[in-house]
């Protein structure tokens, strides 16, 4: 059976229902999503676009809420507002991004309530170095990111990606989940995707037509009047729920063939599936557009398909194998 075939049956099955209802609270800080990155690869300015992405879903899914869990994270979301009206960026560093974000996702369609638990941290293998007293813990049964930004490895580094790779794996069985019984659920996310120059044009495209972006700039401010939405409101959910996550599985059908002409694009798929990775692929831009001074962008904050990957997420936490 080809991959197609695969990833059109996957959609077919139902979410499992005791997953989709809501889950006693656990204790601690385990992370429900994984995300792994290496420094300069745009981890925090994903985790803030997808956060404030998050908030506005409500647009689309008018029975949702996304309510903070703490104060923390509460004081969080304010910030992430500010800065992502401000055009400002979050500060660079290992030091400077040390946060737990910690939310409760209500009536979302199809995966109904979720606990979203995400670290904002050095990365536990690409930086592990960096901090050697990490109090949070890594949950490799848990579905994972990994954000990779092509044009910040560069061409050298670019061509040892299926090593980086092979270093995930690694840290994984090292500490005790084994690639055979316990399957790795990872998606691989190409950052600052409208940055790549050799994007195939039907992927910039895709990055580009965004119609969740459209649906919430197309918000009512309470101070100023809307912008024109270029047809009727969307509503995600059901039947257009289902064609945009059709979308999704053939965008990742595209990057994995656009991989796949390279050789370290073939090396990493084929290692994948030594390691027996249930692997997906996306692509996203957490800002839109580039920086005018290395801490602010040139124009306000444009998310484009951040939400792709937690939907991935989500369909592979949902679907029992």
């Amino acid at each position: 059976m080809g991959v197609i075939e695969r990833i059109k049956n996957w959609w077919r099955r139902k979410p499992d229902p005791e997953k989709t209802s809501p889950g006693p609270v656990l204790p601690g800080p385990v992370p429900t999503l994984e995300v792994f990155s290496q420094a300069g690869h745009g981890k925090s300015s994903y985790l803030w676009s997808l956060l404030y992405m998050l908030r506005k879903m409500s647009i689309v899914w008018p029975d949702y809420l996304c309510t903070p869990q703490d104060e923390a994270t509460k004081e969080a979301l304010k910030g992430i507002h500010e800065s992502v009206h401000g055009a400002l960026l979050p500060a660079s560093g290992p030091a400077a991004n040390k946060h737990r974000y910690e939310l409760h996702l209500q009536s979302m369609e199809r995966w109904g309530d979720r606990k979203l638990i995400v670290w904002d941290w050095p990365d536990p293998v690409f930086a592990a170095s960096l901090d050697g007293n990490r109090s949070e813990r890594t949950n490799w049964l848990a579905p994972a990111l990994w954000l990779v930004s092509l044009q910040d490895l560069g061409e050298v580094r670019a061509e040892i990606l299926d090593m980086l790779f092979d270093d995930l794996m690694r840290t994984r069985i090292l500490q005790g989940f084994a690639a055979y019984t316990r399957p790795f659920r990872l998606v691989v996310v190409l950052t600052k995707a409208d940055a790549i120059p050799n994007l195939p044009p039907s992927l910039r495209q895709y990055l580009k037509d965004d119609p969740l972006r459209d649906a919430v700039r197309s918000e009512v401010s309470l101070l100023s009047p809307p912008l024109p939405f270029p047809s009727e409101p969307l509503r995600l959910k059901d039947e257009s729920l289902r064609e945009y996550l059709g979308r999704l599985a053939l965008v990742h059908q595209e990057i994995h063939h656009w991989l796949e002409t390279t050789l370290v694009g073939h090396m990493l798929i084929r290692r994948a599936a030594a390691y027996h990775v249930e692997l997906r692929f996306s692509i996203v831009s957490a800002t839109g557009s580039g920086l005018v001074d290395g801490q602010s962008l040139q124009l306000p904050w444009t998310p484009r398909r951040v939400l792709d990957p937690l939907f991935w997420a989500l369909e592979l936490d949902s679907v029992k194998a």
